[in-house]
């Protein structure tokens, strides 16, 4: 794992109040313990996200269909996870 998404796992799985964005790298560049993460314990706190307008958005999207997510972690990344965090939604 690169040495900042360790940080970023660490920090993330260790405080609740804390998510990182995928943003900066196309999805097909995140290193696979950063699809891992998203899989298992860090599942709901990467959002996504595309640094638009280097990377434009329809290109970022056609790529998390190639990262190997679970239902349930392509959905919170794809939105789940803001929504939790900008309480958008919740009362």
């Amino acid at each position: 794992m690169q040495p900042d998404c360790t940080i970023v796992a660490r920090f993330a799985a260790s405080w609740a109040c804390w998510w990182c964005r995928g943003c900066g790298n196309l999805p097909r560049y995140y290193p696979r313990q950063l699809v891992h993460f998203m899989n298992t314990y860090g599942c709901g706190k990467v959002m996504f996200g595309t640094n638009w307008p280097q990377l434009p958005h329809d290109r970022a999207l056609a790529q998390v269909a190639e990262l190997k997510l679970t239902d349930e972690a392509r959905a919170d990344f794809l939105g789940g996870a803001a929504r939790h965090v900008f309480r958008i939604g919740h009362p």
